[in-house]
């Protein structure tokens, strides 16, 4: 026995001599059953070498056990006889806690391997996979594995669309290189091609060898898409923002212009020559007019007015003016859905989307055609939500727009809410319309998304929340003049021009105006208890106060107070409280004398009723 046998074992040199081998030297074998007596007598028998079992553990005299690794070999005299045995071991506690530690890392390893969320890959240099996970081959379109392993080879063999990017990648891994996030696109077994970000790392041998290839691969074609759509939605709403300013802008001096373009029409003899001329200006004021208009339904600024409706008899009662609309040649089918759900909208608005529509289906077709419009209700789930970033999850009631028409590249397929983007020819159209409808239906918490292809058509889906609400009657709005009156207006406009011309207005049709300059003119005048005032008429977008808040200013000084808003554009006033007050007029800019006095008439009227 050396020192170590004597430290393994409990047992000096001394007290062991004579003592039988099993009673000194105790191995327990539990797998094997064998003793070292019985190991070491098969080894002289046998004349051979044997190792000790894996789990061969000795007992040293206090009890305690340590695992052993090793052998026991036979001794053999000068003359070649068996002489007895000599057994070799040693502590193998060490060797045995890193083994159970690299099993338990290893075990953990093909855990994560095969369990990750993200494809994992083993490659060999010569470009053939010697590992991936399931969802390495899910991504690529294979069942298993085994199946991806056997089908395919790496980098060097997979068809590529950017073979640059290909040869890059290939370049940093024959340099050693770590790398990140780099961008590939690659062919899926089904042909598809999927935009892909790959980690990946070479790992060498101790003489540096390249032993194989590994990393990770994601496939994040639909991120990419949905960064797309993103950003395709912020530059329109930055588009928008512009255009409601402009159009803010515009419609002021437009009103300017049709206003005195009015009064002066009045105060020339109809016969005159200079009235064709002044009919123009009236004409390309209107023209203008309808411009800014469809800038302001693109950019979500227009006024609207939602109600609880049902979209089967808005689009049954558009039916007849559908037809005339497209012409004889195109047919209009509707399909009403059974048991529709009611949504919140502005049932103007809707009719516009639907006109709108069928103005560019009509042109789709120049050969005639058919347009189908259907109804249903659909239930969003949370899937078709992270695939359309705007929509909301949740019941709605889905109108279905169709048309056998030429059909829209899908080149220019992102575009076509883009105001002023057409495809007409120069004078054939403003390219305002489809963003008319986008603007709408954003308006009304909608949202619109188009499919088409090239010589079969273009269908438009579009989704309104549904609502558990009672149907709101739709009443007809007053259309006529009125003789005027001779209340007390308090006019609230900060462009001087405008102000003027609607002081003049309705001054001529015997009205008492009030014309402060600002609001906080307005509100002095309102704390005045001299000054009578029967009706608030202001703008709603102005400098440091919005009319909106004005009127609730000089309600609080004189309750029951009338009002009468006027607006260029909604903006963020109007925008954000979407549903407007059930008292709530707005006189839409640019207006001429009729519409102006038939509103104050009716809201003063409507009020003392």
């Amino acid at each position: 026995m050396n020192p170590l046998a004597e430290a393994l074992t409990g047992w000096s040199k001394k007290e062991a001599f004579g003592k039988p081998l099993a009673a000194v030297l105790r191995i327990a074998t539990a797998k094997s059953g064998r003793d070292v007596e019985t190991l070491a007598a098969l080894a002289m028998r046998e004349r051979r070498v044997l190792t000790l079992p894996e789990d061969a553990v000795v007992v040293s005299k206090s009890g305690n056990g340590r695992p052993l690794s090793d052998s026991v070999a036979p001794i053999q005299s000068h003359h070649g006889d068996i002489i007895g045995a000599v057994i070799v071991f040693r502590d193998a506690t060490d060797r045995k806690r890193t083994e159970a530690a690299l099993v338990e890392a290893e075990t953990r390893y093909r855990e994560i391997f095969e369990n990750a969320v993200v494809g994992m890959f083993q490659s060999t240099p010569d470009g053939r996979y010697v590992r991936v996970n399931q969802a390495m081959a899910v991504m690529c379109g294979y069942t298993s594995p085994q199946e991806m392993i056997e089908a395919t080879s790496d980098i060097a063999h997979q068809e590529n669309r950017s073979p640059d990017m290909r040869d890059e990648f290939r370049h940093l891994l024959e340099e050693r290189r770590i790398i990140n996030a780099f961008p590939l696109e690659v062919l899926r077994r089904d042909g598809a091609r999927i935009s892909t970000i790959v980690n990946a790392r070479v790992v060498c041998d101790a003489e540096g060898r390249v032993l194989y290839y590994e990393g990770t691969q994601e496939d994040i074609t639909d991120r990419k898409r949905l960064q797309a759509q993103f950003e395709h939605a912020q530059k329109l709403e930055a588009v928008g923002r512009l255009a409601g300013g402009v159009a803010h802008d515009f419609n002021n001096i437009l009103g300017v212009i049709s206003g005195y373009t009015e009064l002066a029409r009045e105060k020339v003899d109809k016969n005159h020559p200079i009235v064709s001329n002044i009919n123009q200006i009236r004409d390309a004021t209107a023209r203008a007019a309808r411009l800014t208009r469809q800038l302001l339904a693109f950019s979500r600024q227009q006024v609207v007015q939602p109600v609880v409706l049902d979209l089967n008899k808005i689009v049954s009662g558009l039916s007849h003016m559908l037809e005339r609309l497209v012409g004889e040649d195109v047919s209009v089918s509707f399909k009403p859905g059974d048991g529709l759900g009611l949504v919140v909208a502005d049932p103007g608005q809707i009719e516009q989307v639907l006109m709108n529509l069928a103005v560019n289906a009509r042109d789709a077709m120049p050969a005639g055609g058919k347009i189908k419009i259907e109804t249903g209700n659909v239930s969003l789930d949370k899937e078709y939500a992270r695939q359309h970033p705007s929509a909301v999850p949740g019941p709605s009631v889905m109108l279905t727009f169709s048309d056998m028409g030429q059909g829209i590249n899908k080149d220019i397929l992102p575009k076509i809410f883009e105001p002023f983007f057409t495809t007409k020819e120069p004078g054939k159209g403003t390219g305002l319309g489809l963003a008319t409808v986008y603007g709408i239906v954003k308006q009304n918490n909608g949202n619109i998304w188009v499919y088409s292809e090239l010589g079969i058509g273009t269908t438009f889906k579009i989704y309104f929340p549904r609502v558990d609400l009672r149907e709101t009657p739709i009443v007809a709005e007053f259309q006529t003049a009125s003789a005027g009156g001779t209340e007390a207006i308090m006019l609230v406009e900060d462009d001087v021009d405008i102000r003027e011309l609607v002081a003049t207005m309705l001054q001529a049709a015997g009205y008492k105006v009030l014309k402060p300059d600002s609001a906080t003119a307005a509100l002095e005048l309102a704390q005045t208890p001299s000054v009578n005032i029967d009706l608030l008429l202001t703008d709603i977008i102005m400098p440091h106060m919005s009319g909106i808040e004005l009127y609730d200013q000089v309600q609080a000084l004189r309750p029951g107070i009338k009002r009468l808003y006027m607006t260029g554009y909604a903006g963020d006033d109007l925008g954000r409280r979407g549903l407007l007050e059930s008292d709530m007029v707005v006189l839409e800019k640019p207006f001429d004398s009729t519409a102006l006095l038939a509103s104050v008439r009716a809201v003063l009227d409507r009020d003392n009723s």
